[in-house]
């Protein structure tokens, strides 16, 4: 994916995730797409030495943005790392949507902004050289 995801996770999931840790008693690990760690969270318990870790994919629209991992091979964590996991996905999916959508509305103000001052160009007070001029500086502005 992109960064987006790297700084989403500690500032948008990293409570969540510190929170899960400290009630597994295990430490969880974020990783990217190059499998580097972007948030990890500690446990009080030592993972059982040579044991496979767990891990499940953090997925948003049928894209894999990284995995939620977890040492120790436990296999009665796998349903709610899995589902910790879905849930970091559906919160990125959802905070892109919304960033999205206010993106929109923003443009969508500035092109009422523009409309708004194409409209006010043919006042009768005020010439039409002058309100030209303030409509190129505003459209400049935007």
């Amino acid at each position: 994916m992109d960064d987006r995801f790297d700084a989403f996770v500690p500032a948008s999931c990293g409570d969540l995730i510190a929170s899960a840790a400290a009630a597994l008693r295990v430490p969880l690990v974020v990783l990217d797409e190059q499998r580097r760690a972007v948030y990890v969270a500690g446990g009080d318990d030592q993972p059982a030495a040579g044991a496979e870790p767990l891990a499940a994919p953090i997925m948003a629209r049928s894209t894999t943005l990284g995995c939620l991992t977890a040492p120790g091979g436990d296999a009665r964590l796998a349903p709610l790392i899995s589902a910790l996991a879905r849930e970091i996905g559906q919160r990125f999916e959802l905070e892109t949507e919304i960033q999205r959508m206010t993106d929109d509305l923003l443009q969508s103000c500035d092109q009422m902004n523009l409309f708004f001052r194409c409209a006010t160009i043919l006042r009768p007070d005020v010439s039409f050289e002058s309100s030209a001029r303030e409509l190129l500086r505003d459209a400049a502005e935007l």
